[in-house]
Parts: structure tokens; sequence; C-alpha cells
């Protein structure tokens, strides 16, 4: 994206060290992952907050990507929700789905409503993601 390399001109050091590798849009969420080493979570947000004026996006995240883990992906983007698992669910079909299980007493906490991120996690994964509450005992 043009606005990282306009960012990392103006002396952004930890993207000088970071490497694009997609951007997701849903609805007014942009998801931009990045393989990131030695940043900081305050310029993370710092950063998603300035591209979320720019291009005019209601939410930004920025997502360190390491590959196909979901559970780091789903910690990172359901952020400060905490996620308790994650499990695969086999379809009568064939198919696989998984399943994150976050607390119940989080699910105020996702910044961004959870059909929507689902939608998300399921593009950016590839495979059928859903969200589901649990109680704790």
């Amino acid at each position: 994206m043009r606005i990282l390399l306009e960012m990392e001109d103006r002396g952004e050091a930890w993207l000088k060290n970071s490497e694009y590798v997609k951007a997701y849009m849903f609805d007014g969420f942009l998801v931009i992952l990045l393989r990131i080493r030695n940043a900081y979570g305050f310029s993370l947000n710092r950063a998603a907050k300035e591209i979320g004026k720019r291009i005019g996006a209601r939410f930004v995240k920025i997502i360190d990507y390491r590959g196909r883990d979901l559970r780091y992906l789903a910690q990172q983007l359901l952020s400060p929700a905490k996620v308790h698992g994650v499990n695969i669910v086999y379809m009568p079909d064939g198919s696989t789905m998984y399943t994150i299980r976050v607390s119940r007493r989080d699910l105020h906490r996702l910044q961004v409503d959870k059909e929507l991120l689902e939608k998300a996690l399921s593009k950016i994964y590839g495979e059928k993601v859903s969200i589901v509450p649990e109680t704790l005992s």
C-alpha cells in the first residue's frame, strides 16, 4: 500500500523491517496483514489510526501475519477479547469448519460486529470460521 510506503519514508522505523502481505476491506473494516519484526503495539495502533483517517475506513487493524496459524490470527483480530481455543468441526458432507471459542463476557469487547469478524477470518484463512461464546464454569 502506498500509505505504508509514505509512512516508512517519514521515519516509521518498524516498517523498514516489515513485509506487506495483503489487505482486506469488509464494509469499512480494513485488515492489513504484515510480517512484522520489532514493532510495539502503540506504533501499530498509531499507524492504524492514521491509515483509517487517510482512507476513510471506520476501523483498521494491522496484524502480524505468521502463515496459517488460525489461533494467532484470531487473537490479533479479536483483541482485546480473549480467545480460549480453536476447534475443528468436521461436517457430514466432508467439509470442515473452525470455531473460535471466546468468553461470553468478552463478546462485548469486540471492536467490530461478530458477523463481520467471522467473514474476515473466513476470507483470510480460506475456510469457514465461526465465533462461539463460551461460558466458563
